[in-house]
């Protein structure tokens, strides 16, 4: 069976080498196509990946007879985005508080993205930094490893404020975050209504609340505590003086309270940096 010959080849190219190939569909090289016999058009090649931004023709030509070159062809560089979110936007962290962070969950996480769409293509290490260094910490790097978008981040809250986070991979576009650091609460918990004289509560203990956050009672003491606790008429109650909050835990060892003499006191919590709690009314029964 007759067929045409047709050479192809790429030319006009900026930069120079900027499209190495023109192939076959099983990725071979070609500078041929051909139109069998009453056929109106050629088989199939294919222009190869380009090395970088730039512009390129396609010329096809039957010696002798005709000559033809595309439109200009341009590809345009890919856009690499490194994200950095909060899921309730701002970023809340409370005054020498940590944010909870698990592998599944966090306050802070940090994403890649090539042309809007999440890429999970290599491990990644991405620089952080806190724009104000005196109102919040984070690591300086993190990696988001190989066949995943994103990575978790925890954060840790200084001086009082705002300011922003960055993060920073090479080949990358920088993302930003604004975060603010505020005066988390002290909570009061497993504190009775009422006790006999003589009686005992002894699992009393606080937590933190930081209002806004996204996980308002998950985050944590970055460096260990000192909680005092005072009972309003020690007469009718006492309580454990103080007790120890240890760094990246939930809770804070637990205090005592001892039943004296019939009446109604109420007992407070204190720890340097939180606003602090007081319980409702204990009432002390003969």
């Amino acid at each position: 069976m007759y067929k045409r010959q047709v050479n192809v080849s790429l030319v006009e190219q900026q930069p120079a080498g900027l499209v190495g190939e023109i192939t076959d569909e099983l990725g071979g090289s070609v500078t041929q196509v051909f139109i069998s016999e009453g056929e109106r058009s050629s088989n199939i090649a294919y222009v190869g990946a380009a090395v970088t931004a730039g512009t390129y023709r396609v010329q096809a030509e039957i010696p002798g007879v005709l000559q033809a070159q595309s439109a200009v062809q341009t590809i345009v560089a890919s856009r690499k985005v490194i994200e950095l979110k909060s899921p309730r936007g701002n970023l809340i962290v409370g005054k020498g508080l940590r944010t909870y962070q698990s592998d599944y969950e966090s306050e802070l996480y940090v994403r890649r993205r090539i042309d809007g769409a999440p890429d999970s293509e290599g491990d990644l290490t991405v620089s952080l930094r806190c724009i104000a260094a005196q109102v919040c910490a984070v690591p300086a790097t993190v990696t988001i490893p190989q066949g995943r978008s994103e990575a978790f981040v925890s954060v840790i809250g200084g001086d009082l404020g705002a300011t922003e986070i960055e993060a920073s991979a090479v080949g990358f576009e920088p993302g930003r975050v604004v975060m603010e650091t505020v005066m988390p609460s002290l909570r009061l918990q497993s504190v009775p209504s009422v006790v006999s004289v003589g009686q005992q509560a002894s699992a009393i203990h606080v937590t933190a609340e930081v209002a806004n956050a996204y996980l308002p009672e998950r985050q944590y003491p970055a460096q260990p505590l000192a909680v005092t606790f005072t009972s309003s008429v020690p007469s009718v109650g006492t309580v454990t003086g103080s007790v120890n909050w240890a760094a990246g835990t939930a809770a804070s060892d637990p205090a005592v309270f001892i039943a004296v003499a019939p009446g109604d006191t109420q007992v407070t919590a204190s720890a340097p940096g939180f606003t602090p709690a007081a319980s409702k009314q204990i009432t002390v029964r003969p």
